[in-house]
């Protein structure tokens, strides 16, 4: 524990995966687990910082950690409430012992531990009362995001589940739209996946189907602008089977990447 060597990020002490799981003296693939068993119950920005990307490079630049290989591509960082939730997780005495270790030895600063120390016992109870009642009042917080975040995906999938077949367009056309909301840039990737999908469900190739759409509308004399518009939407809101498939698709990936 005293071997820890202290690592910040955004103005605060954290602990890699690495570093907590040598302190509960585990596995690294223990603390994952317990995480993705209890995704819900951790917050991030509160409980773990993800690095990734150039946030991954800075913190790498920084030469906090020697050694990290670099083909890792993303970490995760553990605050002091983040240990708490593992130490919950792992439930046993080691756990719980390693933990106040930690909250003394490393995650309260030395000048912070001096400064106590010359406090009266009177004004130290009055601190310890007041780091409970802080205490409870975070856990009440993080109890009501987790509320608002459920009462979301209940609606997400509510409202995915419950469409109206009679305006199947504009159906689609929302769900779509709200998933862009959520995934941003990457949202070409999630309609590509999606008439990828519906290829391999229905064994079409829409590009195809698209070719032969537009030279039928050659054929009837339609405006070239017309002709250009053209596009895969149009070639499965033609057919029922494709339509049925598509709706299905959407809902899944609506639930997905917005509940």
């Amino acid at each position: 524990m005293s071997n820890l060597i202290p690592i910040e990020y955004k103005s605060q002490k954290i602990l890699t995966t690495q570093q907590l799981a040598e302190c509960y003296e585990t596995e690294t693939d223990n603390i994952s687990r317990n995480y993705l068993r209890n995704q819900d119950k951790y917050i991030p920005g509160v409980h773990f910082y993800v690095l990734e990307g150039d946030e991954l490079k800075a913190f790498r630049a920084s030469g906090q950690i020697d050694g990290l290989p670099m083909n890792v591509n993303r970490m995760f960082l553990w605050t002091e409430r983040g240990a708490f939730r593992h130490a919950k997780s792992l439930n046993n005495d080691k756990a719980w012992e390693v933990y106040d270790q930690l909250v003394e030895n490393y995650f309260k600063s030395k000048e912070l531990k001096e400064y106590s120390e010359k406090l009266s016992p009177q004004t130290k109870l009055l601190l310890h009362m007041s780091e409970s009642i802080a205490k409870a009042e975070l856990e009440q917080q993080e109890i009501k995001q987790i509320a608002i975040r459920a009462q979301q995906t209940v609606e997400t999938i509510k409202d995915t589940i419950v469409s109206n077949p009679d305006n199947w367009r504009e159906d689609i056309n929302r769900k779509l739209n709200k998933i862009a909301q959520t995934v941003g840039n990457k949202f070409q990737e999630v309609r590509s996946e999606s008439y990828k999908t519906l290829e391999q469900r229905a064994g079409v190739l829409l590009e195809r189907r698209l070719d032969n759409k537009r030279a039928r509308m050659i054929k009837e004399g339609m405006s070239k602008t017309s002709i250009d518009k053209a596009n895969r939407l149009d070639v499965i809101d033609e057919d029922k089977k494709l339509r049925e498939i598509y709706s299905a698709i959407i809902k899944e990936l609506t639930i997905k990447h917005c509940a």
